[in-house]
């Protein structure tokens, strides 16, 4: 929830995600919550992208920036089967399974795919800000905003469908 400086009325406040292929950028996961950061929003992406992907392990690299950052993500993360988390740890956590996550990272190939996150996924937010004009949600009340959410997402990849179609 945001205050509205000018009225001091509660406003309801989403944050949305998205999980994407590397190589086709095409969503493959995408939520949407009203807490009011991501750190709990990591276990419920891999989950829906298990799920669309109807897999059990998701191989290859997981790359998230550090706001989804929390020991217990970690682990959870690896128990739900991903098997090369990445994301930057700026901390000196005891947990091996979080000292294994940072040297994945600090790798010369954890570093290119951690710089290879902001020219995909925050280009993809970029189009959908700019090219989709979603800017804020139109709907209120979360189920609404997933429907929005889950619309926006289906519009990007039927656009990124027809670029690599051509």
């Amino acid at each position: 929830m945001l205050v509205d400086k000018n009225t001091k009325r509660i406003e309801p406040a989403y944050t949305a995600q998205i999980c994407i292929e590397g190589d086709s950028q095409i969503i493959i996961g995408k939520e949407v919550s009203n807490e009011p950061t991501d750190v709990n929003r990591l276990i419920p992406v891999i989950e829906e992208v298990k799920s669309n992907l109807a897999v059990t392990e998701i191989k290859g690299a997981y790359v998230t920036d550090g706001g989804y950052y929390k020991d217990k993500n970690i682990t959870e993360a690896e128990t739900l089967g991903v098997k090369k988390l990445l994301l930057p740890i700026n901390t000196g956590s005891k947990s091996p399974a979080t000292a294994a996550v940072k040297r994945r990272a600090n790798s010369e190939k954890g570093k290119e795919l951690l710089s290879r996150r902001s020219s995909t996924v925050e280009r993809i937010i970029s189009f959908i800000k700019e090219r989709l004009r979603l800017r804020r949600f139109k709907l209120r009340g979360l189920v609404k905003v997933g429907c929005e959410w889950t619309f926006i997402c289906l519009a990007y990849n039927m656009t990124r469908y027809m670029q690599l179609a051509t």
